[in-house]
């Protein structure tokens, strides 16, 4: 192992543990352990198992403010929402 890699490991993991403490990034570094080490999350070198697609999205919407991102606005009802694309 080449020397400099053992200090780019020692930073990089200070630098994940910072950014686990900013509340403005979503952390999924755990994400394949919340998911389970029994149930298929990869398909191949490129793809992800189309539950396990469905999980991560269900992981950063969780965590998205939509009142944030358009503060001019009225919350959306999401009630109403069917899934099909509309023009605004």
């Amino acid at each position: 192992m080449p020397p400099e890699f053992g200090k780019w490991r020692t930073n990089a993991q200070d630098l994940y543990a910072r950014m686990r403490q900013d509340g403005d990034l979503i952390y999924l570094g755990d994400l394949f352990e919340r998911w389970g080490t029994n149930r298929k999350a990869i398909v191949d070198e490129l793809h992800y198992s189309p539950l396990f697609n469905e999980f991560l999205a269900q992981a950063i919407a969780k965590n998205i403010d939509l009142t944030a991102l358009h503060p001019d606005r009225l919350p959306l009802d999401l009630s109403a929402a069917t899934g099909s694309r509309t023009e605004n």
